[in-house]
């Protein structure tokens, strides 16, 4: 049986039924562990600079990262209903921050003013190995534990996995490569948006076809539905020698370019993907918003989806452009500074970037009377008609994850025999046919079973919370939320000892000391 290196997980969007639809990212610390404060509403910014001060002030607030879906505020002990949440994952495909604070912490100026720490982010970059699901499916998986003694108040993690495609396996793919090469992309960017074309070249094969274009105030096609011969082509190597920056940028221009060549290919039984390649220098336009959105498809339609690469220094880098492209156009969204994150990010995920295993992703969390979750902040959008979010489609190779606290104030309705149930609802990216599995799990089987992936998630949102601190709180703030996290790590350590990922917290932590 192999077990899935699962990354990817998200925050994820409460939306009541028959009622409004309400977006915060829901991701809650665990025991000592401050609660993810970084909202992801629906409706995003439009120029996706979503406000530094609000974003500052939930963490001060405590925000829970969730909205109520309809369930009581206070728990009725005599209550005989199940608690019924649906959730709607949100930027499932979002990577970028984790590589940001890394390099403004080791290779920069430890300044993280100008980097948004968002939860979900670093959840979908941190491996949840999960037991892969079977082909065409999706598969949940529950942990749960108490966080005292009383039982009042219990974590709980819920990972949906995707099926283990190797890069034999997958469909074949149709891939066209914008890259900006105007005048801002000269010296490191350039070489690094090279690198990123030799990672993808090895992970191609035959039956594939690539298209290579550059663009700065002009659009040059260098190569043309090129069929792969095989892994490294000799052709699309030898075409990047052809990228040189100079110029002002037009990446209207230049994505339209790029669509027009992917129109020209897709077909219904291949992967279609654009890939984006800039520094994040150039302002986007609702034209290329739109013609993006309409390419990528509605909920059920597995259309032409756009991955960003983001590369250059962390500290004048803004993923705000790249954010609006991928969100409409259902992709992955990095960001690059060093030979190894290529590796790490683009050839050793790259089924990960371009496989998708199910369309518009929703899940149904069932609660047992007596039980909610924890919100420790009203909605300040209740009575708002805001709009559903893009959807958001579940990769290959990958595990989605839901972390939330949930409490109750009778622990003696909440016993053993108590059912959690879990639903996962999606479209099969194949036919658009509607799918669906389901688990249910008794409180005492999972307090009685695993929580290593849980333990994990609490660290790196307990983490990510000392992020936060560090970036805006004070220094005793930072320092405490340091120490939390620290805490975190070590109990994860203890679920799970070979772990490389706490590692790397554990150096990201040890920064912040410096």
């Amino acid at each position: 049986m192999r077990i899935l290196p699962l990354r990817r997980p998200s925050g994820l969007l409460l939306v009541p039924s028959g009622a409004l639809l309400v977006a915060l990212a829901l991701a809650c610390g665990g025991s000592g562990v401050a609660p993810d404060a970084d909202a992801d509403w629906a409706e995003r910014d439009p120029d996706g600079q979503g406000g530094e001060e609000e974003e500052d002030a939930a963490v001060d607030e405590e925000d829970t990262g969730a909205a109520d879906t309809g369930a009581v505020e206070e728990d009725d002990c005599t209550a005989d209903d199940p608690v019924v949440f649906e959730l709607v994952p949100q930027d499932t495909n979002a990577l970028a921050t984790p590589v940001q604070v890394r390099a403004s912490l080791f290779e920069g100026w430890r300044d993280l003013g100008h980097v948004s720490v968002r939860a979900y982010e670093w959840l979908n970059y941190y491996a949840f190995p999960q037991e892969p699901a079977a082909e065409g499916r999706l598969s949940p998986e529950l942990q749960l534990r108490s966080r005292d003694e009383g039982g009042r108040e219990h974590a709980l993690y819920v990972g949906v996995s995707s099926p283990w495609h190797e890069a034999e396996e997958r469909p074949p793919l149709d891939l066209v490569i914008s890259v900006d090469t105007s005048g801002s992309m000269s010296g490191e960017e350039l070489d690094l948006a090279r690198q990123v074309i030799g990672a993808v070249a090895g992970q191609l094969r035959t039956g594939d076809t690539v298209s290579l274009l550059s663009w700065d105030t002009e659009q040059r096609v260098i190569l043309e539905h090129h069929a792969v011969d095989h892994a490294f082509d000799h052709d699309l190597l030898m075409a990047t020698t052809q990228l040189e920056a100079s110029g002002a940028t037009d990446l209207e221009s230049g994505l339209l370019r790029a669509y027009d060549l992917a129109e020209a290919v897709e077909a219904r039984d291949r992967l279609t993907r654009v890939l984006l390649i800039t520094d994040g220098s150039a302002n986007v336009g609702q034209t290329v918003i739109r013609r993006v959105a309409d390419a990528a498809g509605g909920p059920a339609e597995h259309g032409i989806f756009t991955l960003g690469v983001g590369v250059g220094d962390a500290w004048t880098y803004n993923d705000a452009m790249l954010d609006a492209i991928t969100e409409v156009g259902r992709g992955a969204s990095l960001f690059l500074s060093r030979d190894e994150d290529v590796e790490d990010l683009v050839a050793e995920r790259f089924v990960e970037l371009v496989d998708v295993a199910g369309l518009d992703v929703r899940l149904e969390l069932v609660l047992p009377p007596g039980m909610r979750r924890l919100d420790r902040t009203p909605d300040p959008r209740a009575g708002t008609p805001w709009a559903r979010p893009e959807p958001q489609d579940m990769p290959g190779n990958r595990t989605l994850v839901l972390h939330q606290t949930l409490v109750t104030d009778c622990p003696e309705a909440v016993d053993d025999d108590a059912v959690i149930e879990v639903a996962v609802k999606w479209y099969d990216p194949d036919d658009g046919s509607p799918q669906e599995a389901r688990i249910s799990r008794t409180i005492g089987q999972l307090r009685a079973g695993d929580a290593d992936l849980l333990a994990k998630a609490d660290a790196v949102i307990a983490t990510t919370e000392a992020l936060k601190l560090f970036r805006m709180g004070t220094a005793a703030q930072a320092e405490g939320a340091r120490g939390q996290a620290l805490d975190a790590v070590a109990r994860a350590r203890g679920e799970r000892p070979y772990d490389a990922d706490l590692d790397d917290l554990d150096d990201i932590l040890a920064a912040l000391a410096r």
